[in-house]
């Protein structure tokens, strides 16, 4: 918009009303071209967005990234003494793995009511398997603690008249060894959990204050292996104890807890010496 511009020639009384119109009419137009700019600026405002992010070629594709997203970081090995103590706890777990799935944790003489006959059987954490009255060197005749004491329990009751109180007699060394093998299961289990989630932690972050949690979690997990084979332990049957030797099973599953004990000590060591 264009404003009239006022003459600058003489100032002649007769005009001084001509020239006042003109001031106030000049006044007035700057008036409107200023509104005008505040409502263009503001316009401009709430409609403005932000500048396009850099286009990623992806898959032959151009892929158009917001600015504000950042690329995954990759990821950074712990430091030294916190790496050993790491290859200490997985080597730990694995090992204690490998121990549970190798039927003979013990050997012992037992015998079950009429269930079987007392003779030499292999004792694993869920599992018996019995000798025949030969060598153990081949067993047969594998069963889970569970499903023997189910078997026993059932044939008790059926042949009592479902008298419980004889069922619960004849049958209680086996609930013994099924009682044993759920309670070291059962912490085995939670140890396997807060492993997982623990190396989880490692890998999804690599802020060493944020990795303490995740280190705690390890060091529970590990924790978790020998009290796991003491329970187990103390709730087997007075006769299995006494008269048991200890199979590869037990040797490999109480290598595995003083491995993953000793890698937790020394991951222990490096949160503490981070945190001075």
């Amino acid at each position: 918009q264009r404003c009239p511009v006022p003459s600058s020639t003489g100032v002649n009384p007769d005009n001084r009303s001509r020239h006042r119109l003109s001031t106030s009419t000049e006044q007035r137009c700057r008036n409107n071209i200023y509104i005008s700019m505040k409502k263009v600026d503001c316009v401009m405002k709430k409609t403005a967005v932000d500048p396009p992010g850099p286009i990623v070629i992806s898959g032959g594709q151009a892929v158009n990234r917001p600015t504000d997203e950042r690329p995954s970081q990759p990821f950074v090995l712990p430091p030294p003494e916190a790496r050993t103590g790491l290859v200490l706890i997985i080597t730990g777990m694995v090992l204690m793995f490998i121990a549970t799935t190798v039927n003979a944790w013990l050997v012992s003489e037992i015998e079950v009511g009429d269930v079987f006959e007392e003779q030499e059987a292999l004792v694993g954490l869920r599992q018996i398997a019995l000798c025949g009255g030969g060598s153990c060197s081949e067993p047969n005749n594998v069963q889970s603690t569970a499903a023997l004491y189910g078997s026993c329990y059932s044939d008790v009751m059926w042949s009592s008249g479902g008298e419980e109180w004889y069922a619960d007699r004849e049958c209680a060394r086996l609930k013994e060894l099924k009682t044993a093998g759920d309670a070291g299961s059962f912490g085995l289990f939670i140890g396997g959990g807060l492993f997982v989630l623990g190396i989880i932690g490692i890998v999804r972050t690599n802020d060493e204050t944020r990795r303490k949690n995740a280190y705690s979690m390890l060091v529970a997990a590990s924790a978790l292996n020998p009290v796991s084979l003491l329970m187990w332990y103390s709730f087997l049957p007075n006769m299995v104890r006494g008269s048991a030797s200890w199979g590869p099973g037990l040797v490999l599953a109480c290598l595995a807890s003083l491995v993953g004990v000793y890698g937790s000590l020394v991951l222990r060591h490096h949160t503490k010496t981070a945190d001075q």
